[in-house]
């Protein structure tokens, strides 16, 4: 593994490298990969849209006017979040982000950690919250957001339970 590295390191097998990378993409250029599919240039021109207005942005799913000549949306959730309600809108997300991050470490929940990873991982390269119109991605950060405030669970049905219940710390006596 050491010598790979070391060969990969000093260019040794550049030409093999390429050829792998031609043959995973739909173009057939490296460059789709190592640019994201071009997102790296529109993140560049929605991080100048945002210099533009940082403090208020540009109103709720105006990215398909503000970015209309490039993409129609930053193709990243803080981006778009930023765009739509500048700084403060971007440092919330972000904030939350680090919340559910925290979660998954300290407090960890399968079904909402691997929802929560999911939406991470596909927001990174796409704008799934906020979309113009309501979509899946849009149930699904209105469950992570909530979950675990509800402190809901699922549980194995049987003759006490419908299946979907509140924790015990989260009911009130009558």
């Amino acid at each position: 593994i050491a010598a790979a590295f070391f060969a990969l390191g000093f260019g040794k097998f550049d030409w093999m490298v390429s050829d792998m990378i031609t043959k995973v993409t739909k173009s057939g250029s490296a460059e789709e990969l190592l640019t994201i599919t071009g997102r790296t240039e529109i993140w560049a021109y929605g991080m100048e849209r945002i210099q533009e207005s940082p403090i208020t942005g540009y109103g709720y799913c105006s990215a398909r006017f503000v970015m209309e000549d490039f993409s129609y949306h930053c193709h990243n959730i803080v981006l778009n979040a930023a765009l739509f309600s500048g700084l403060p809108g971007g440092l919330l997300l972000l904030a939350i982000i680090g919340y559910h991050l925290a979660c998954v470490f300290f407090r960890p929940y399968y079904l909402t950690d691997g929802l929560f990873i999911c939406m991470l991982v596909g927001g990174s390269v796409d704008g799934l919250f906020p979309s113009p119109s309501p979509a899946a991605s849009t149930l699904i950060w209105i469950v992570l957001l909530f979950w675990r405030q509800l402190a809901m669970r699922l549980e194995e049905p049987n003759s006490d339970s419908q299946g979907l219940v509140a924790a015990p710390s989260a009911v009130r006596a009558s």
